[in-house]
């Protein structure tokens, strides 16, 4: 449909969680006077937010709840993620390293920890 959006939301610093983040895209984009908005990029201002650096919302319909497709986490070198940081994957369908530099290959479907990890080649792509 040519009427569906693509929005960007910087969440306030007061929403310090994922419950709390996707109520706040809610609360921005209601079902009823928003319902052209089918996608959102949610990036929380929260310093200390854990795990993820921003987020990628859906919905199917006007009048379907946000669903929290992908999180990312980026970070500025080649790292792995710990088990501390494992992923959100009951909230969170899908949860993406970026790492700065990644390998030029890796194992199809690598996953750490419930964290989807990129060659080279895929984070070209995705950026």
């Amino acid at each position: 449909n040519s009427f569906d959006a693509t929005e960007i939301i910087h969440v306030h610093k007061r929403n310090e969680d994922i419950v709390s983040l996707r109520k706040a895209v809610e609360n921005a984009f209601p079902r009823s006077t928003a319902g052209h908005v089918r996608h959102v990029v949610a990036i929380p201002l929260y310093d200390q937010f854990p795990k993820y650096d921003f987020f990628l919302l859906h919905r199917r319909g006007r009048f379907q709840n946000w669903s929290m497709k992908v999180g990312y986490q980026c970070k500025t070198t080649r790292s792995y993620p710990h088990k501390k940081h494992a992923a959100e994957t009951k909230q969170v369908r899908t949860s993406v390293w970026v790492e700065g530099k990644c390998p030029e290959s890796r194992t199809k479907d690598e996953t750490t920890h419930g964290w989807e990890m990129m060659d080279d080649a895929e984070l070209q792509n995705f950026l």
